[in-house]
Parts: structure tokens; C-alpha cells; sequence
């Protein structure tokens, strides 16, 4: 199915297990639940796919465009995302654990109780990116641009950052988080202390008032 045309294509459940996507334009495609197992998908096409709960452990997804795509509950873990686009695509639940994720375009995207340990983020582009609630444990974050990004309730017991790896302007919940990256890079924003001024620092960045409730009860901070 190398170069297949499978744009709108109803795979719901389906079973493809090995299989030859490379190239493929599945945009918009249904992929709930399917089997994706080692399939290769380097280089296709899967902006605004709804891949919700779908099955892509040890999948080759080099190169391809997931942008806009739902991966709701998806298990990526151990797959090939090196220069995938990712932009903004809602990574809520998904399994990221020891995924290459290095020089991917993750601008944008919604990772909220995802599991990225030691995944692979050299050279990641995460600007503007809200992470909620995910566990980076042995994630390896070097090179990585994690500009004006949201990170909120993170879990990071040996994570990998280096002088190079970028959290300017990001609202960070946790003093302790900062703390840690500091030991290794400069690139850091100011604590924040209290849920108060985390609500401040949302609305600057445009959050809205419902997603800053959200972000809020999440947050481990204290109200002042």
C-alpha cells in the first residue's frame, strides 16, 4: 500500500500489523483502534487522522505529518518519530515511552498525561507546547526548544537536559522541576510560587479562562 491514497479512509479496528505505508496520504483517515504495529509510515501523511486508541509500538513514523492528528490514548512506544510534524496535535494519554522523537516539530501540541520516558527529544522543537501531568522520567531533552512552553505537574526522575536545551518565557509550576534543570542549563523562566501567579502567567499566554481552571487543579502549587 506504498503510496496509497487513503485520505478520509474508514480503518477503524483494522489490522495492519507490518504493513507498507510508506508515503501514504491517510489525511483525515479513521484509525481508531487499529493495529499498526511495525508498520511503516515514514513519510505519510496523516494531518487531522483520528488515531485515538490506536496501536503504533515499534512503528516507523519518520518523517510523517501528524499534524492536527488525535492521538488520544495512542500507544507510540518504541516508534520512529524522528523529524515527525507534530504540530499541534492532542497527545492526551498517549504512550510515548521510548520513543525517537529527535528533531521533531511538536510546536503547539497538547501532551496532558502522556508518557514520554526515555523517549528521545534531541534537537525537539516544543515551543508553545503545553505539557500537563507527563512523566519525562529518563527522557533525554538535550538540544531541545521548549520556548514559551506550559509545563505543569511534570514527572522527571533523570531526565537528560544540557546548557543547550531552551525553557525561556515557559510557565513551569514546579519549583523543584527548576530547580533541577538549572543544575544544567541556564535557560531558565522564574519560579512560580503560588497558583495565583500561575493564573497570571496563563492569561498572559492567551489560555482560556476554563483551561486555566483546568491547568489550576492540576497544579500542586499552593493558592498564594
Amino acid at each position: 500500500m506504498r503510496d496509497a491514497d487513503l485520505r478520509d479512509a474508514d480503518l477503524r479496528d483494522a489490522d495492519l500489523r507490518d504493513a507498507d505505508l510508506r508515503d501514504a496520504d491517510l489525511r483525515d483517515a479513521d484509525l481508531r483502534d487499529a493495529d499498526l504495529r511495525d508498520a511503516d509510515l515514514s513519510g505519510s501523511d496523516l494531518d487531522g487522522a483520528d488515531l485515538m486508541g490506536a496501536n503504533l509500538s515499534g512503528a516507523d513514523l519518520m518523517g510523517a505529518n501528524l499534524s492536527g492528528a488525535r492521538l488520544v490514548g495512542t500507544n507510540l512506544s518504541g516508534a520512529d518519530l524522528v523529524g515527525a510534524r507534530l504540530w499541534g496535535a492532542n497527545l492526551v494519554s498517549t504512550r510515548l515511552w521510548g520513543a525517537n522523537l529527535r528533531d521533531a516539530h511538536l510546536v503547539g501540541a497538547r501532551l496532558v498525561g502522556a508518557n514520554l520516558g526515555g523517549a528521545r527529544l534531541v534537537g525537539a522543537n516544543l515551543g508553545g507546547a503545553r505539557l500537563v501531568g507527563v512523566d519525562l522520567g529518563g527522557a533525554d531533552l538535550k538540544q531541545t526548544e521548549l520556548t514559551n512552553s506550559i509545563i505543569i505537574n511534570p514527572s522527571y526522575e533523570s531526565l537528560k537536559v544540557n546548557e543547550s536545551t531552551e525553557f525561556n518565557n515557559a510557565a513551569i509550576d514546579s519549583p523543584q522541576f527548576i530547580d533541577y534543570i538549572t543544575q544544567f542549563t541556564r535557560n531558565v523562566p522564574q519560579k512560580i510560587k503560588s497558583k495565583q501567579k500561575l493564573r497570571r502567567e496563563l492569561a498572559k499566554k492567551g489560555v482560556s479562562e476554563e483551561n486555566i481552571e483546568d491547568l489550576l487543579s492540576i497544579s500542586k502549587l499552593p493558592e498564594e
